[in-house]
């Protein structure tokens, strides 16, 4: 006997309804119904697609800054769940940090 797994998805009251309505005009359980809707959309011989990576070139200058920001943002993070609230110079650090990103945007020719 085959050993069946269960998945419990919540829909809205408005999505239940048409599922139930038209799993009855089918004369099918709800279940059967939902079961009869994934296999028709999911292909028998899923085959795992490769993932394919696009190798770029990046600037060490680049990604030194890149990281520097990350390492600034970690810290202000953790400052706000410490704290549990946003003060005026955390404010401040998250603006300087946008502005410090921008710049390294127009520097590096990646502005749009």
């Amino acid at each position: 006997m085959p050993i069946y797994k269960q998945l419990r998805i919540n829909f809205t009251p408005e999505d239940y309804s048409k599922l139930k309505n038209q799993a009855m005009q089918q004369d099918l359980k709800l279940a059967a119904y939902c079961r009869q809707l994934i296999n028709a959309k999911i292909p028998q011989d899923i085959k795992r697609r490769k993932r394919q990576y696009k190798i770029v070139q990046i600037d060490k200058h680049l990604l030194y800054e890149i990281n520097a920001v990350g390492k600034n943002l970690n810290q202000i993070a953790r400052h706000i769940n410490i704290k549990k609230e946003i003060d005026k110079r955390t404010l401040i650090s998250l603006k300087n940090i946008e502005i410090t990103i921008q710049n390294i945007l127009k520097e590096s020719n990646y502005d749009n």
